[in-house]
């Protein structure tokens, strides 16, 4: 008995079906395994083409997912005999394309088939589609398919994991309303996390799926054996749950072994209620929230006072360029201004555990004030000019604080000093540590690691998009215990009560929420985070009170757009005149103009992502080029408008990468562990220009190619005496460059650099050149702290200030260090920020 396939029979039946028809019979036909239908042969009567197939009698998954979630071992085990399957298929190179539960029949022993090869595809070979069609059903497709890229085996195993998650809940990990929405959800959403619909679910299971639905194919697993290796562990550890042996039991009569039934119930109810109230995680519920400031400006690192009365924070306008910290009553009444005629910033304010004292960070140094005021004094100071402090927190019993010093622009120290100053202790360094919080019982600190610029120094530098990790170290010192990922914004820590939990900031579900970690005694997670805040709560800090009851926030948002403004001959001029180049609300940290001035490329979260788009300076709408979840920036446009260098955090940390101007075809140019950042490109279109900190400080290397047309060689360093930006001069001749010294202009070939422009408090950032490669442009605040455009000869001279932004409807906020010339305007990324301080009520079941 067989089962006959023919092709529908159609008037307008296409040669691409008819040829996908006897692609399907050639791949199956070559396949021979329990769990793939056995194809006996194809053949045609007259215009009639038709497959021979094995009659399978039983249920489609389809109509057994119907029926509700199914078990989880029958779930892995259907999970594991399809992987089977698959790992046949692709040992003989052949990619089905079209796993769904539709596609995989259950026969009535209980085996499962996989059925309908008539979308495999021999791997490598042509895709045999109309063009812009994508074969396979759209809630099941992978991100390559959906995009209708060449694909491999990888699609496959995207395919099984769709299954397994729809196995395990019942619903699909990407939805919506029409196809498009669908793919949507495909290509930028991540599925709710499974374990948060459905209980008793193992994490190793979880993560077997999360791995399988990584939207970059390399980040899954690269093969069905690694899929099966990890299902197969699965399944032995649940069966090693749920298997367990116990003794004969034998009695004179029925009462004796009623008895002992009784007993034995009683006793494991017990211990199942013991275990239950050690292991569930703590419940902690949402109370009421208030508002605690609403001033315009920033409102930023909210404290609360030991007896939960008081809170502190530091607060300024955007264009005052200064912080400071204040004090007010939660209950209500006027904040109180601590350091509000002390020079300089101040910031992080933490109290002391008496309430007496607030300690704060100050221009690299960590002072400590009266919580009435007072005259401040230092704590803690760096050894030298180089390196700076920053990110106070007490000690529980008041005797000592921990801070970070930070050493080059990315290696950092976490300290431990006595407040006598007689002690004082490193106990772990690391890639821009920040955010310290000091368990309630002593024994351990937390601390994040990268990203420093989203929590910012001193309210300048704020709302940074990039990847995070929060860590645990003890006390003593010892190795660092990460606890979360690094591909998501995990920030702000801070311990309960009881030490068993860190709450902290994450975007790992789309938006900044609170998030609760359980912690175990050694200092490594004992489960999975759970998300406390739901909606998008946009916070920025977090702290805990003292007894848990009240968390404070600070509610945190950005927008950016690109301005322009025409460069004035006689200067300066106001910002006033500037015009917007783009609008949304959206976030843009970096662009560059083509050099014949007809294109923008520029980064975006404007879908949700940070990714590269450019579109006409004319006007219209932006095209989106990259889709990466990790996030692209910084793009710069090649010399010929061919090509566009940008950076990404595709690998875990930032590399550089090359694509053409249509975003078709990509070249990864870096793949160092280090931070490689901010390119641009020569005039001549054979080398780049890119900033690292491989050497432990930021400097600037050169990577070159012989012609347009060849590969990319290996970086070489040009600067020795750190470097944060270059730009080239159009000729070609001189790179300027900015660092601590000032603005600087330097030889392609290196050597000695020649200072243009001395560095004050605030740093000149190059901005571009003029087109007969004479001027420099820069920014710079003048002497009233304003942000500035200035011009200097590049063969020195005094410099000329050509613009000025004293519109406040204007600078809100100006990026200092990202502007660019196409030589008759300047281009900046202009914004709004704001933030406000919030304490929530946290209820807690005891």
């Amino acid at each position: 008995e067989v089962a006959i396939k023919f092709l529908p029979r159609r008037i307008d039946v296409s040669d691409e079906e008819r040829q996908r028809f006897k692609l399907e019979a050639q791949a199956a036909a070559a396949l021979n395994h329990n769990n793939i239908a056995t194809v006996y042969e194809s053949d045609e009567v007259g215009d009639d083409e038709f497959i021979v197939m094995e009659i399978i009698k039983g249920e489609s998954l389809r109509e057994k997912i119907a029926k509700g979630p199914l078990k989880l071992d029958e779930a892995m085990r259907i999970a594991t005999e399809v992987a089977e399957g698959l790992h046949e298929a692709h040992e003989h190179k052949i990619v089905h394309r079209d796993i769904k539960p539709a596609n995989i029949m259950l026969t009535t022993k209980g085996q499962c088939k996989i059925m309908d090869f008539g979308l495999a595809k021999m791997a490598q070979a042509t895709l045999v589609t109309k063009d812009g069609t994508t074969l396979g059903t759209a809630a099941y497709m992978s991100p390559e398919q959906a995009q209708g890229v060449v694909v491999d085996h990888r699609a496959d195993i995207w395919s099984l994991g769709v299954v397994l998650y729809e196995m395990l809940t019942g619903q699909l990990p990407f939805k919506g309303d029409y196809e498009q929405a669908v793919t949507y959800s495909i290509l930028h959403e991540d599925p709710e996390p499974i374990t948060g619909l459905r209980t008793g679910v193992p994490m190793e299971l979880e993560r077997v799926v999360d791995k399988c639905l990584q939207k970059e194919a390399s980040d899954r697993y690269q093969g069905a054996t690694e899929l099966l290796v990890d299902l197969r562990q699965c399944q032995k550890s649940t069966l090693n749950v749920r298997t367990s042996t116990a003794p004969v039991v034998t009695s004179r009569n029925r009462y004796s072994r009623w008895a002992v039934f009784v007993a034995a119930v009683l006793f494991i109810a017990l211990v199942y209620a013991l275990f239950l109230s050690r292991s569930r995680p703590k419940e902690i519920k949402l109370g009421r929230t208030k508002q605690i400031t609403n001033q315009p400006g920033l409102e930023l690192y909210p404290t609360i006072s030991p007896d939960g009365n008081m809170i502190a924070y530091s607060a300024g306008a955007i264009g005052q360029m200064q912080m400071h910290i204040y004090v007010r009553q939660i209950a209500g009444g006027r904040s109180v201004a601590l350091t509000e005629d002390i020079p300089g910033d101040q910031y992080w304010p933490q109290w002391s555990p008496d309430g007496t004292a607030i300690a704060y960070a100050s221009d690299g140094i960590i002072y400590r004030i009266s919580a009435l005021g007072g005259i401040p004094k230092r704590m803690a100071e760096p050894p030298n000019a180089e390196s700076w402090l920053e990110f106070p927190v007490w000690s529980p019993d008041g005797r000592y604080f921990a801070y970070v010093h930070i050493s080059s622009e990315t290696v950092a120290t976490v300290r431990i000093q006595s407040v006598d100053g007689n002690e004082s202790r490193g106990i772990t360094d690391g890639y821009e540590l920040h955010s310290l919080s000091w368990s309630h019982d002593g024994e351990w600190i937390a601390f994040v690691s990268g990203n420093v610029s989203f929590v910012g120094v001193g309210g300048i530098t704020l709302g940074n998009i990039a990847p995070s990790s929060i860590w645990v170290v003890s006390a003593r010192g010892g190795e660092p215990v990460q606890v979360t990922d690094n591909e998501y914004l995990n920030t702000s820590p801070v311990w309960t009560p009881d030490g068993k939990y860190l709450l902290y900031v994450s975007n790992q579900g789309g938006n900044r929420d609170v998030y609760q970690l359980p912690i175990g005694d050694s200092g490594t997670p004992s489960g999975p985070p759970m998300r406390l805040t739901a909606g998008g709560l946009d916070a920025h800090t977090i702290h805990l009170s003292t007894d848990g009851k009240s968390l404070a926030y600070s509610v945190f948002t950005k927008h950016t757009n690109i301005w322009s403004v025409l460069i004035p001959r006689e200067g300066p001029i106001s910002g006033s005149e500037a015009e917007p180049v783009t609008t949304g609300n959206q976030i843009i940290e970096g662009f560059d103009v083509s050099l014949d001035g007809k294109w923008i490329a520029f980064d975006s979260n404007r879908s949700g992502n940070q990714d590269i788009y450019r579109m006409p300076i004319a006007g219209g709408e932006p095209e989106q080029l990259t889709n990466h979840r990790s996030g692209d920036f910084g793009p710069a446009w090649s010399p010929d408008g061919r090509e566009i260098v940008f950076y990404s955090l595709r690998n875990g940390n930032r590399d550089i990468f090359v694509m053409s101007a249509d975003g078709r075809s990509l070249q990864q140019l870096t793949e160092d562990p280090a931070q490689d950042t901010i390119p641009n490109w020569a005039p001549d279109g054979r080398q780049i220009l890119f900033r690292s900190d491989k050497t432990g400080r930021s400097e600037l290397y050169l990577i070159s190619r012989e012609t347009v047309d060849l590969h990319w060689g290996k970086p070489g360093q040009l600067t020795f005496d750190g470097a944060w930006l270059g730009g080239w001069s159009p000729d070609g001749q001189l790179i300027a460059i900015n660092n601590s010294n000032g603005l600087s202009v330097i030889s392609p070939d290196g050597g000695d650099s020649r200072l243009l422009v001395q560095s004050t408090d605030q740093p000149a950032w190059i901005g571009g050149w003029s087109p007969d490669s004479r001027t420099v442009y820069y920014n710079q605040a003048d002497a009233e702290g304003r942000f500035s455009f200035w011009s200097i000869k590049a063969a020195g001279g005094k410099p000329k200030p050509l613009l000025r932004f004293d519109d406040l409807n204007i600078d809100n906020f100006i990026d200092t260090f990202i502007f660019a010339t196409d030589g008759e305007r300047f281009f900046f990324i202009s914004g709004e920020l704001e933030s406000d301080v919030w304490v929530m009520e946290l209820i807690t079941d005891e």
